[in-house]
């Protein structure tokens, strides 16, 4: 039962990243048979539709050199290049990334299952509900956005050529991509921070002296803290229960492992994409604006940039919030063990779980370059500021 509801959580969004190939066909279980064949055939698929954009692009550039009536700015070209081919790189990377790495995706899931066997039933189910429609407005979110983006150029786009029209769908189709990766990522880093929240649920109910009823010990295969009727004693009056959050932050540590290891290159790819495409749609669109006086145009630029940066920071701003739980596990043990006299072995084992966190961080770290939070956020604004005046100087 615990599985059905928990596949129902991410079925919509995966779904959708299994037709574009960014995901195995069978999440759950590893790729066997058909699966497998039907995996390969995506793949095949999707690498000669990358060739088939690469044409399409060096085609449209050199129509458009052609056939040019007016001169263009060379930061304008160099920078229009230098996104295509970045969005190109970070396309077939994460799609290579995906088929070397693809037996970590059910292990994650995996990973996650295990851990909600040892969390309470009820708590996981309010998890999955609120997991299931924040997938749902994800898919939402994703389907409506590009869906703008991609009306807006079409309708800015005055030429009819059909290299023109080719190069335009697969910068739409790219984008498309870059952001289902993404929000794949936050849908994992989000789990994870709901489960921390549940271990911090666990710890402040059952800190309060009045509430400390608690766990059966005849039956240590049940839920952990699973309220029983019968044979009930106090919290934390021996180990079991700490060792028992121990492993479940342990399996914690190891699903985020498995996740940077699925998503670590492309994290660093994509983060270079999006803070490339921030850079360049603002430049473009102030050029549009302030030489060109096209209004339409800027508004195009401006709005793409928008929204990679919302984007951008929605992601940034879910992994800040993780890596704050799993910090605030720590507070509240901390003030466990000042509020409440515990024998001393189960003092000394709660301080065992501090440091196990201390030394096992929920953070996240994508090839050890660089922390996704918000103090990454504020710096890629800053960059994003100065090259922005850069550029412009360049432009006069």
């Amino acid at each position: 039962m615990g599985e059905v509801q928990f596949d129902s959580t991410i079925k919509p969004l995966f779904l959708l990243s299994t037709i574009f190939g960014l995901v195995p066909v069978s999440p759950f279980n590893k790729n066997k048979g058909q699966e497998l064949f039907t995996t390969k055939c995506l793949y095949i698929l999707w690498s000669l539709l990358w060739v088939v954009s690469i044409i399409s692009f060096v085609s449209y550039n050199t129509y458009d050199e052609l056939h040019s009536k007016s001169e263009r700015n060379e930061v304008i070209k160099v920078s229009t290049n230098f996104y295509f081919w970045t969005m190109i790189f970070t396309c077939v990377t994460t799609y290579i990334n995906n088929i070397i790495f693809r037996d970590k995706f059910p292990n994650i899931v995996s990973k996650l299952l295990e851990v909600d066997k040892g969390l309470v039933p009820n708590s996981t189910s309010r998890v999955y509900q609120e997991e299931r429609t924040s997938a749902l407005k994800d898919t939402l979110v994703i389907l409506a956005a590009i869906s703008i983006i991609k009306v807006l150029v079409s309708y800015a786009t005055k030429t009819i050529h059909p290299i023109s029209v080719s190069y335009y769908t697969f910068e739409a189709i790219i984008l498309f991509i870059i952001t289902l990766t993404i929000i794949q990522f936050k849908t994992w880093v989000k789990k994870l921070k709901q489960r921390l929240k549940i271990i911090i649920k666990i710890l402040s109910k059952y800190s309060k002296p009045q509430q400390r009823t608690i766990i059966s010990t005849s039956n240590k295969t049940a839920p952990f803290f699973e309220e029983m009727s019968h044979e009930q004693t106090d919290f934390m009056e021996n180990s079991e229960e700490i060792d028992q959050l121990q492993r479940i932050y342990n399996d914690l540590y190891e699903a985020k492992e498995l996740v940077m290891h699925l998503y670590g290159i492309p994290a660093v790819c994509q983060t270079m994409t999006v803070f490339l495409t921030c850079l360049f749609t603002l430049y473009w669109g102030i050029y549009a604006f302030n030489v060109k006086h096209n209004q339409l145009e800027a508004s195009i630029y401006f709005v793409t940039c928008g929204y990679t940066f919302v984007l951008l920071a929605w992601v940034l701003l879910n992994c800040h919030l993780a890596t704050g739980e799993a910090h605030s596990v720590i507070v509240c043990i901390e003030k466990m063990t000042k509020q409440i006299n515990f024998p001393q072995q189960v003092e000394r084992d709660l301080m065992k779980f501090v440091w196990q966190i201390k030394d096992m961080p929920i953070d996240f770290t994508p090839c050890g370059l660089f922390t996704l939070n918000l103090p990454f956020l504020c710096s890629i604004v800053s960059q994003i500021c100065t090259y922005i005046i850069i550029l412009i100087q360049f432009t006069n």
